[in-house]
C-alpha cells in the first residue's frame, strides 16, 4: 500500500475508499487543475466511448465512486473562490475539504450549521449523498446549495442557482451521475458559539413517555448513542451562545463576549441565570487546565481509544462472545462521566470516528425513532448478535433536496458501526446490517447513499416517487451517452443485477 493525499492506496494503481471496502482498477487516474481541463477530459472520453467516475476524498465506505474506466480525482480543484459577508454565502471549488470550509467561514463570522460528524470530505462529495448533521432546526447540506456549477456529459458547464429551483433540487444531491461537479456556493449563517453538554442517561429514562421527543424538540442540537449490551445511553445536547464576533484575542476572549450577550426578548436566557455562560466557561477553562482534566486525557488518549480498543476488537473476530465485554468497558471508560465543552460548531459536533469500518445509516420517520430502537435492542438479543459501538441517534428537519434520504419528513438518522480492526472482519456484520436494513425499509426508511444497503430500482422509487423519476429524466438529459455510470448506479436503476452497495460489481 502507497500513502496518496492522506489515505492508504494500493501501489498497483487501483483505488479503494478510506475504509479499504473493495477496490477497483481504473483505466486512468487524472487530476485536473482547472474547470477547462475538466471539459476537455469529459469530451475526450465521450468521444472514446468510455466511462469515469469522479473522486473526492475517497471516505464513502461502499462503491458508489468505482470504476474501471477513468477516474477524476478533484482534490486540485482545491480553492474557495469568494465568500459574501452580506449574503452569507461560501462559494467553492469541488475538491475544498469541509474543514477548510469550516475555517474560512469562521474567519468571516459565519458558520454552517450542518457540521458533518467528520470533515475530512470534499464539499461537492458531501452534497452528494446528502451528508447530514444534527438538530431538529438542522437540514443536509445539500439543502444549504444555492447554486452549483457542473460539467455535464457533452462538456458543457451548466449551472444551477435560484433561477431553477426544481433542477437545483434535483442536483444538489447529485449521486455523481449528472456531470462534474465543479463549483458550490452553500449559504451560511452569522456565526455561534455553542456549549456541548454530554452526559450519559438510562435506556428506561430516555426512552419513558415523551421524554425523547423533548429532548429532540427542546434541543439546538441533540444525539444520543447507545451502547450494545448495556442499558446505557450517552446524549449530547448542544446550547448556542448567541451570535459570536471574530475573536480579538484567543477564543476565550470571543465565547465571554457572546455569553454577555441576550436573547431577543431583552432577557436572559435560562441557562445564562444564576452562574450565567461567562461563569461556566470560566469554570470549564479552568477545569480544562487542572491536573485532574489533563491526566484523564492522557489516560483515555489515542494509545486506549485506539490502540488497545482496537486490539480488543481485532481479538473478538477470533473470540465474538469476548465483545459484550468490550462493549460494557467502553460505556464504563468513556461513557459513564458528564462532559462540556465550548467551541465553534465544528468543534463541538464533529467527532472521532475510530477506525476503518463497515457503515449502515438509515433516515427514518422522527415518529418511529423508538420503534426502531426497540427492534434494534431486540434483534442483538434474540440473534445472539455480536455488536460494536455505538449506535448513533441523530436528528434533523425535513429536506427540500429531492434526493435526501430525509426529505419531505423530519428524520431520525440510526446509524449502525462495524469495525475493521487492524482489516479483519467480525462475524456478524452482514447478517446485523441485512436483517437491520429489511426492517428499516419495511417502516418507510431510505439508507444513506454512500453506506451500505440492497437496494434495487424497486425500492428506490418506493421510496423517493416522483422526485427518482424526474432526477434519471434530468440525468438522461445531462449524460445521454450515459459516460457516468458504474454497477453501483446501475443496479440501483435494473441496469445489472441488485447487488448490496459495498460490491464492486462494474
Amino acid at each position: 500500500m502507497t500513502w496518496k493525499n492522506g489515505r492508504e492506496q494500493p501501489s498497483d494503481g487501483s483505488w479503494t475508499n478510506m475504509a479499504c471496502i473493495g477496490r477497483c482498477s481504473p483505466r486512468r487516474h487524472h487530476y485536473p487543475t482547472s474547470v477547462v481541463e475538466i471539459i476537455g477530459l469529459v469530451k475526450h472520453i465521450r468521444s472514446s466511448g468510455e466511462h469515469c467516475r469522479v473522486a473526492g476524498a475517497g471516505k464513502s465506505p461502499n462503491t458508489c465512486a468505482f470504476t474501471d474506466g477513468h477516474l477524476i480525482h478533484m482534490d486540485r480543484l482545491n480553492r474557495i473562490t469568494s465568500i459574501d459577508e452580506q449574503a452569507m454565502t461560501i462559494t467553492c471549488e469541488a475538491g475544498v475539504l469541509m474543514h477548510n470550509v469550516f475555517d474560512e467561514l469562521s474567519r468571516h463570522d459565519l458558520m454552517l450549521r450542518c457540521v458533518p460528524s467528520y470533515v475530512e470530505t470534499t464539499v461537492a462529495g458531501v452534497i452528494a449523498t446528502a451528508t447530514h448533521s444534527s438538530g431538529i432546526n438542522s437540514r443536509s447540506i445539500s439543502d444549504y446549495v444555492v447554486k452549483l456549477q457542473v460539467v455535464d456529459g457533452a462538456g458543457v458547464l451548466r449551472t444551477f442557482d435560484s433561477s431553477t429551483p426544481k433542477e437545483l433540487s434535483l442536483a444538489a444531491c447529485h449521486l455523481g451521475v449528472l456531470g462534474v461537479v465543479v463549483s458550490v456556493t452553500l449559504q451560511a449563517e452569522r456565526k455561534s458559539l455553542w456549549r456541548l453538554e454530554s452526559r450519559p442517561i438510562a435506556l428506561s429514562t430516555l426512552t419513558q413517555g415523551d421524554t425523547l421527543h423533548r429532548r429532540i424538540n427542546e434541543s439546538e442540537f441533540y444525539r444520543f448513542f447507545w451502547m450494545p449490551n448495556t442499558d446505557c445511553c450517552y446524549e449530547s445536547i448542544g446550547t448556542r451562545i448567541r451570535d459570536a464576533e471574530t475573536p480579538t484575542g484567543n477564543q476565550g476572549d470571543s465565547v465571554m463576549s457572546a455569553t454577555r450577550k441576550t436573547d431577543v426578548s431583552g432577557s436572559e436566557t435560562g441557562v445564562e441565570k444564576g452562574m450565567g455562560f461567562g461563569g461556566m466557561y470560566k469554570s470549564w477553562q479552568k477545569e480544562q487546565k487542572s491536573l485532574r482534566s489533563r491526566t484523564c486525557k492522557v489516560l483515555k488518549g489515542n494509545w486506549l481509544r485506539h490502540n488497545v480498543v482496537e486490539a480488543a476488537l481485532a481479538a473478538s473476530t477470533f473470540y465474538p462472545g469476548i465483545q459484550p465485554y468490550i462493549n460494557r468497558a467502553y460505556r464504563y471508560i468513556f461513557y459513564s462521566t458528564s462532559d462540556v465543552q465550548y467551541g465553534t460548531s465544528l468543534e463541538c459536533f464533529s467527532f472521532d470516528c475510530l477506525f476503518k469500518q463497515w457503515a449502515c445509516e438509515w433516515a427514518i420517520d422522527i415518529d418511529n425513532a423508538l420503534q426502531a430502537f426497540h427492534y434494534l435492542r431486540d434483534l442483538i438479543k434474540s440473534e445472539n448478535l455480536r455488536v460494536h459501538f455505538p449506535v448513533e441517534f441523530r436528528f434533523t428537519g425535513a429536506d427540500s433536496t429531492a434526493l435526501s434520504p430525509a426529505h419531505g419528513r423530519k428524520t431520525c438518522w440510526i446509524g449502525i458501526v462495524m469495525y475493521r480492526p487492524h482489516m479483519l472482519h467480525a462475524p456478524d456484520t452482514m447478517r446485523y446490517y441485512d436483517a437491520f436494513s429489511q426492517a428499516m425499509t419495511a417502516i418507510g426508511g431510505r439508507p444513506h447513499w454512500a453506506k451500505y444497503y440492497t437496494w434495487g430500482p424497486a425500492d428506490v422509487k418506493a421510496a423517493y416517487g416522483r422526485n427518482w423519476e424526474d432526477f434519471l429524466r434530468l440525468r438522461t438529459k445531462m449524460d445521454p451517452n450515459d459516460i457516468f455510470l458504474n454497477g453501483w448506479f446501475n443496479s440501483l436503476t435494473g441496469r445489472s443485477p441488485v447487488i448490496n452497495s459495498t460490491i464492486s460489481h462494474l
